[in-house]
C-alpha cells in the first residue's frame, strides 16, 4: 500500500490537511492490524525480534531509508511493524494480571510526556535527526506533493504499545475487538489534537487510558499488588520530576 500511495501521491490533488489525515489513518490502521495478527510469543521468540532489528540496522547501513526513497520506507515499515509488534507481544506474555495495565498506563504517560515535551527526551532528540527519525517512525507518502515525499508519523514505541495492549487482552480474555476500537479511537483523538494545536504530542497516554476506559478489569489492581505498585509509582514519579527539573 505504501508503494502504491507513493506512486499515486504526485497525481492526487489533496490538500495538506487531508493528506495528513489520510497518512495518519493509514499508518494507524497498519499498526493496529499488525498487532491483531501477531500471536502471543514466548520469550525465546526474542531471537526473531533481534533478527528484525538487525534487518533495520542493515537498512540503515545500505542507506535505503534516506530522503524520499520509497523502497527504503517500505523496508523500514515492514521491519518496524514486525520487530516492534514482536517485542510488544513478548512483553504482553509477562503481564500476569489485566489490572497491571493501570500501572502500564501511568508509566507510559510519564515516559512519553517527558520524551516528547522535554528537550532532553529521546523523541525530541530523534525529531532533530532526520536519518534516525526515518528509521524509528512509520512513514507514509504525502499525497498531493509535487515530488514523492515520505513523512514520518507514529514511532516504534507506539507500535510496541499497541501490540502489548492487544496481547494482554488476548491473554486475559478481554474483548479484543473492544481493545482495537479503543486504540483506533485514541489514535483518532491524538490526530485531532495534533491538527488543532499544530504541535507533536505523546500518543501513549491516549492509547493507555482508552484501553483502561473500555476494560474495567484493567482498572482493578489485585490487593497484593497495590502497595508495591504505589511505592514503585511514587518512586518513578520522584525520579521523573527530578529528571525533568534538572534536564531543562
Amino acid at each position: 500500500m505504501l508503494v502504491l500511495a507513493a506512486v499515486a501521491a504526485p497525481h492526487v490533488p489533496v490538500a495538506p490537511l487531508f493528506a495528513f489525515v489520510i497518512g495518519f489513518a493509514a499508518v494507524s490502521a497498519s499498526m493496529v492490524t499488525t498487532a491483531l495478527a501477531a500471536p502471543l510469543l514466548p520469550r525465546k521468540a526474542l531471537a526473531g525480534v533481534l533478527l528484525a532489528i538487525a534487518a533495520l540496522v542493515l537498512v540503515y547501513a545500505l542507506g535505503l531509508s534516506r530522503g524520499s526513497n520509497v523502497a527504503g520506507a517500505a523496508v523500514v515499515t515492514c521491519a518496524l511493524l514486525l520487530g516492534a509488534s514482536c517485542v510488544g507481544s513478548v512483553v504482553a506474555g509477562g503481564v500476569e494480571d489485566p489490572g497491571h495495565l493501570l500501572i502500564v498506563a501511568v508509566v507510559f504517560t510519564l515516559v512519553d510526556t517527558f520524551s516528547v515535551f522535554n528537550q532532553a527526551g529521546p523523541t525530541a532528540a530523534i525529531v532533530e535527526n532526520e536519518t534516525l527519525l526515518s528509521l524509528v517512525a512509520l512513514p507514509w507518502p504525502q499525497l498531493g506533493a509535487r515530488t514523492t515525499t515520505i513523512e514520518p508519523f507514529l514511532g516504534m514505541g507506539d507500535v510496541i504499545a499497541t501490540a502489548l495492549f492487544v496481547g494482554v487482552a488476548r491473554r486475559h480474555g478481554l474483548h479484543v475487538g473492544r481493545t482495537a476500537a479503543a486504540l483506533f479511537g485514541a489514535l483518532a483523538l491524538t490526530m485531532a489534537v495534533v491538527l488543532l494545536t499544530e504541535t507533536p504530542i505523546p500518543v501513549l497516554p491516549f492509547m493507555a487510558f482508552a484501553v483502561l476506559l473500555v476494560h474495567p478489569a484493567a482498572r482493578r489492581l489485585r490487593k497484593e499488588d497495590r502497595r508495591p505498585a504505589l511505592i514503585g509509582l511514587l518512586g518513578l514519579m520522584l525520579v521523573y520530576a527530578a529528571i525533568w527539573r534538572f534536564s531543562k
